[in-house]
């Protein structure tokens, strides 16, 4: 085999593997988020649902990394950059999103439509942080903590968000329909994963009308 063809090999079975691993670790932190809100720990909930989407955003890098390596466009500094760069994987979280509503005709959700604002208006990474650090205002002398920062509905539109934006991502873990080959699509996983979330999202938005 030559350096190519076992680059590209290589390259395709991480990639393919990683794809899983991605989701799992995304699901992971949304569902830790969702038990600490709750156990009324907002702030750390917020961040584990914001980390959750950032996870997520991976997702999507990591599907066009597989797509580009099929046609033998792949870069790996290229992706290393967007991987490891937290506005690139703000922006990507909602890109699978917005690509599906724009496939279908509906309209994007207000949580969503949300999303895109903060990120466009470069405030998530701020908001993650003021879910953790204690800061201070030079200017005026104050003291802010996440606590003042970051509360109860603040949280809650985080987790919500945050099952929206994996919903979406899920068949970027599983198969995707234009881009993968039939054998590499796990149909069972897809639509077990799916009715998953879809079902503790209801449940969830049915438990905060009510709290």
């Amino acid at each position: 085999m030559d350096k190519r063809r076992e680059f590209k090999s290589c390259w395709t079975k991480l990639l393919l593997e990683l794809r899983r691993v991605v989701y799992f670790n995304a699901k992971r932190l949304l569902f830790d988020a969702e038990i600490l809100f709750k156990c009324d720990s907002f702030t750390s909930s917020a961040f584990l649902s914001i980390s959750s989407i950032e996870e997520s955003g991976k997702l999507y890098d990591v599907l066009y990394a597989y797509m580009k390596i099929n046609k033998d466009e792949f870069d790996v500094k290229n992706f290393k950059k967007r991987f490891m760069n937290h506005y690139k994987k703000h922006l990507s979280s909602w890109t699978k999103a917005g690509s599906k509503v724009a496939n279908t005709g509906n309209k994007i959700s207000n949580n969503i439509s949300k999303l895109i604002r903060m990120i466009a208006e470069n405030k998530l990474m701020g908001t993650r942080n003021d879910c953790i650090y204690t800061d201070i205002d030079f200017e005026k002398l104050i003291i802010r903590n996440p606590q003042q920062m970051i509360k109860k509905d603040d949280a809650y539109y985080f987790l919500e968000t945050a099952y929206e934006i994996l919903i979406s991502q899920i068949d970027s873990a599983f198969g995707d329909f234009w881009i993968d080959d039939s054998i590499n699509i796990d149909f069972e996983a897809l639509e077990k994963e799916k009715s998953l979330l879809t079902e503790k999202l209801k449940m969830l938005k049915k438990q905060y009308q009510h709290s």
